[in-house]
């Protein structure tokens, strides 16, 4: 007799048949509910490994007993022409049978019904990079668990049809005492990704683990113990995981981290961690001067480190804004020209094309579709950057493009939900556009979160002719500053107190001239065009992009209709006529 019909007659084919079907039908359920009940992929290794080992002594039990009503029995012990033993070969193959019709309809409701669907719902797409615990002895050592989370924060956020919660609203949650569900739940995201690092030396140990929000149940975690050289293979496997554990099905290749020498990358994570949260006991400019030292640092190791060329040049600006802006400053000269070697390396990245078009703006002011351009194709290459986004957002509403800069403000929102000074500028850029109904709504979410909006909400009824507000919120302050004397100026104005109006713009003019846009917009208000133009040329040579920011403002509205209005206009580059063919329309994604 062949093996063939032997196996036939002892049942082994019909059992392994069954088993195949029913151990193929295990696997598939706990990958389904792998998310509720936190089975990870080591889980889901262990059980295959199972349920493979135990095929073999099933299948040696198979060939050497036979089920029968009286119980299991030794093959050599039955007769297989008997009844009973027909039978029992007859309810096997109805057992078998009944498995491989509901693996196979499993099979067709899981693909027809949830993959035609969606991989994962919108929702399902949407995770937040909690700041990575330290857990190395030194305290000095945060600054590369809070960079090893930024950095995995960014990677994952290339990811087009992942939405990654921006890191101002993620890094709120450092040292906090919330549960993962009441955090995913203020973040609105499904997912968070949480760790720890520790580094002593060369060695690192990096510990990550996926939670699903709703059941604060671990969909995958994992430890990597290597050297610091191994610090962007590890970031590339973690977003691997990501992707491969939320079923993202990826239009284009998946992120990956670019290699730099390791000591380069240690002093850009330390700049970094300087810039976002200071130096204590010192002021935000000698922090970026500490910042701006080490970027310089990095570039010696690593000539050609664009990350760090970009920053290099936006900490000079920023020191050289907080100097006064002033024409031939050396600090803006190096900045723009990093921002060149940068786009020599690489032309098209993101971050150095927009603070490149930036710093222009700032001072050279380029053809303005140039910029345009610039500002759009780095965008489009990069929303997910929230400094890439924010440039387009507020270079949007510079060029009239209220509802194009408002719908940007709505998807970098949307990225950075406890961000209360971004729904601050998104009720501004509401206002500009008229839909003074959801600038109402953004700025009541900005106060939620802790901003204290009384200013803007006395300077809206202001500009709506209620000078009310600002006299209860102003009138009495022992110690007014500049803005509190310009806008008591224009609130006394419009009040019909004249005179009192003239005294406080007095002040200002004798003892607070360092900011000139301020005084033109308080005397545009007022309605003396000799005066206000008179100050804002200085303005404009002084500080363009603050004039920039400030030209759709309603304090300037009673001067618009004035000839030199227009020659302010084509001097910034913002009339009509330069507006008319500059083509400025960004994808913003859905």
């Amino acid at each position: 007799m062949s093996i063939f019909r032997e196996l036939q007659r002892r049942n082994v084919l019909r059992v392994a048949a069954g088993y195949i079907a029913v151990s193929w039908l295990i696997v598939q359920v706990m990958d389904t509910m792998s998310e509720a009940f936190g089975f990870t992929g080591e889980h889901m290794r262990i059980a295959i490994i199972v349920l493979a080992v135990c095929f073999v002594p099933v299948m040696i039990i198979s060939w050497a007993f036979e089920l029968t009503p009286e119980g299991l029995k030794r093959e050599s012990e039955v007769e297989h022409e008997a009844p009973t033993a027909k039978k029992s070969a007859k309810r096997l193959d109805r057992f078998v049978m009944a498995a491989l019709a509901v693996a196979v309809a499993y099979f067709v409701i899981d693909e027809i019904f949830f993959e035609k669907t969606a991989p994962l719902t919108e929702a399902g797409r949407s995770i937040a990079v909690l700041p990575f615990v330290n857990m190395s002895s030194d305290p000095e050592q945060e600054y590369f668990s809070d960079g090893i989370s930024e950095e995995m924060l960014n990677l994952l956020a290339k990811i087009p049809e992942l939405r990654v919660i921006s890191r101002t609203s993620a890094f709120q949650y450092k040292n906090t005492d919330k549960e993962i569900p009441e955090i995913a739940q203020e973040l609105r995201v499904a997912h968070v990704l949480e760790g720890s690092v520790r580094k002593a030396g060369d060695t690192i140990r990096i510990t990550a683990q996926l939670i699903h929000a709703s059941t604060d149940a671990h969909v995958w975690s994992d430890t990597w113990d290597r050297e610091l050289d191994d610090i962007f293979a590890i970031q590339d496997e973690i977003a691997a995981q990501v992707v491969e554990r939320l079923r993202i099905e990826l239009v284009g290749e998946p992120p990956h981290v670019d290699s730099v020498d390791p000591e380069a990358y240690l002093l850009y994570l330390k700049a970094d961690h300087i810039e976002s949260v200071g130096i204590p006991g010192r002021g935000m400019e000698f922090a970026e001067l500490e910042a701006a030292r080490l970027y310089a640092r990095a570039l010696e190791i690593e000539p050609t480190y664009v990350d760090a060329m970009s920053r290099l040049a936006l900490a000079y600006f920023r020191i050289w804004r907080t100097n006064g802006s002033v024409r031939g400053d050396p600090l803006f000269d190096q900045g723009t020209g990093w921002l060149r070697r940068a786009l020599e390396i690489d032309p098209e990245n993101a971050l150095a094309n927009s603070y490149a078009a930036w710093g222009m703006e700032l001072n050279v002011f380029p053809p303005i579709a140039q910029t345009a351009a610039m500002i759009e194709q780095a965008f489009n290459r990069e929303p997910t950057n929230p400094e890439v986004a924010r440039t387009a957002m507020l270079f949007a509403g510079s060029i009239g493009r209220p509802e194009i800069a408002a719908a940007i403000g709505e998807y970098v929102v949307a990225r950075d939900p406890r961000h209360a000074f971004m729904y601050y500028t998104l009720s501004l850029l509401y206002r500009e556009a008229g839909m003074f109904d959801k600038a109402t709504e953004a700025g009541k979410v900005a106060q939620a979160l802790g901003m204290n909006l009384d200013f803007s909400i006395a300077n809206t009824a202001l500009y709506d002719g209620d000078p009310g507000p600002m006299l209860a919120l102003l009138e009495d302050d022992p110690e007014p500053n500049q803005q509190t004397l310009v806008t008591l100026a224009q609130a006394l104005h419009t009040a019909g107190r004249e005179a009192e109006s003239d005294e406080m713009l007095a002040l200002v003019v004798a003892d607070h001239a360092d900011q000139p846009v301020d005084i033109a917009m308080a005397y545009a208000w007022k309605g003396d065009a000799d005066a206000a133009f008179k100050w804002l040329e200085p303005a404009i040579d002084r500080d363009k992009l603050w004039v920039l920011s400030q030209l759709r403002v309603p304090l300037f509205d009673p001067i618009r209709s004035d000839p030199r209005w227009e020659e302010v206009l084509r001097r910034l580059q913002r009339h009509p006529d330069q507006l008319a063919d500059v083509k400025f329309d960004p994808k913003i994604p859905d």
